[in-house]
């Protein structure tokens, strides 16, 4: 929880940096690169990297077999990543970038690099968490959040306003958190780096399976935030994508503390029988449910004021597009903690389930909304989705766990816990 309260506060700093230091017309760039890359990540990463922790857990496969295969399909990746942008190269770039009075072909092609970094440092954030190995994957969470903030602040006062501010530092952020991986895991293995050995070659198709099931899930889950962008980008100014990019990024990131206990979550999922299993998710969902009740209810009171001191009087559509995003975290992050009971069953088939009905929750209010679309309808039908993904998941827990919705409601015991926590 530290870990994430720290990590989530510099990348929050690093967003009140870019944005009075871009502006809103920069800052709708900067997003356009983020959803290049977020496009390359949903479509091309196999997801291989998230089942490994299954795997590593229940110890159904070494650390060094992992790696190895890990590695593999990642170089693999990146490669198809190149060859597929440079093909396409035409079609993605008029989409993303027609319009604009300033050519982007080198941004346009820096994604590859950020991309492939990116797929390296994830292998590594995973075996970690498979290991439970939390002092690494939290060096290597809070190094790159941490360098991400420094590395934005400098180039902020060397190229002011200048889009290769959150370009260089996204690129130099991943790149040390790749390294800090490779060589902690390095330092404490001596295994070969043969990946075309037949045992290696005989575990991928393995490792896949599983992975292929998450890529699934994600895939829709990733399309489905990405839809509302690529509706604004088609429909309205690039501005409009910045307001609605950077709400996205400040939920996102308030989602992600809301749910650090997750991180912890799978792999002890993964370990525990069926009863431990059951009494942990649901003590978990319960003590959260009263903890992100107080934090956003408040963090709703606030937000209107918050971003204008924060971001600036410019940034007010922000505030505007978090006052219908908050209250639909509050819904979305019990959904987001029972799926990791999913996860740690290795029943990961359930979450393309649970993805494709948000998804078409999202789909279906976009079009009924299309006739008058404007950036408050694209918020409402992202609520709208995000209150359909936690139903599907609590039915789905429901009907294939047997376990009752209803014990998910606080307890009094779970607020005199949280009330004897705070009073140590």
């Amino acid at each position: 929880m530290l870990r994430d309260g720290a990590a989530t506060a510099f990348n929050l700093l690093t967003t009140v940096i870019l944005a009075r230091n871009l502006g809103p017309e920069t800052l709708g760039i900067w997003f356009i690169y983020l959803t290049i890359f977020s496009l390359l990540d949903s479509l091309l990463r196999t997801k291989s990297e998230t089942s490994s922790v299954y795997f590593l857990a229940s110890k159904q496969i070494s650390f060094a077999d992992l790696e190895r295969c890990l590695l593999l399909i990642t170089f693999i990746t990146s490669l198809i990543a190149c060859l597929i942008t440079f093909v396409l190269a035409d079609q993605i770039y008029g989409y993303f970038f027609e319009g604009l009075h300033v050519k982007f072909g080198l941004l346009f092609y820096s994604v590859l690099l950020t991309f492939s970094f990116s797929l390296f440092a994830t292998c590594y954030f995973y075996l970690a968490i498979g290991l439970e190995n939390y002092r690494i994957y939290n060096l290597t969470i809070l190094t790159q959040s941490i360098v991400n903030f420094i590395s934005v602040f400098i180039f902020s006062t060397i190229l002011s306003g200048s889009i290769w501010v959150p370009i260089f530092s996204f690129n130099i952020s991943w790149l040390i958190a790749s390294v800090i991986g490779f060589l902690y895991f390095r330092k404490c293995t001596s295994h070969s780096y043969n990946f075309f050995n037949r045992n290696t070659l005989a575990l991928i198709p393995r490792i896949l399976k599983p992975g292929l099931k998450l890529y699934a899930s994600a895939l829709i889950k990733t399309i489905q935030e990405l839809l509302p962008r690529l509706f604004i980008i088609g429909l309205f100014p690039v501005s409009h994508l910045a307001y609605l990019g950077q709400s996205q990024l400040i939920i996102s990131l308030v989602i992600r503390f809301s749910t650090a206990i997750g991180t912890v979550l799978y792999p002890r999922l993964a370990s525990l029988d069926h009863v431990g299993q059951v009494e942990l998710v649901q003590k978990v969902v319960r003590i959260s449910f009263i903890l992100n009740g107080v934090f956003f209810f408040v963090l709703y009171l606030i937000i209107e004021p918050l971003v204008v001191t924060v971001y600036g009087r410019e940034y007010i559509q922000v505030a505007n597009y978090l006052k219908i995003l908050i209250p639909s975290a509050f819904f979305i992050v019990p959904g987001l903690l029972l799926e990791q009971l999913i996860n740690g069953r290795g029943d990961f088939g359930l979450r393309i389930l649970v993805a494709i009905s948000s998804f078409l929750a999202m789909a279906v209010s976009l079009m009924i909304f299309y006739a008058s679309l404007s950036p408050f309808s694209i918020a409402i039908s992202i609520f709208i989705s995000n209150i359909v993904y936690s139903i599907t998941v609590f039915c789905t827990i429901k009907r294939k766990y047997k376990i009752e919705i209803g014990s998910f409601i606080p307890r009094k015991h779970d607020y005199d816990l949280i009330v004897k926590f705070f009073l140590k």
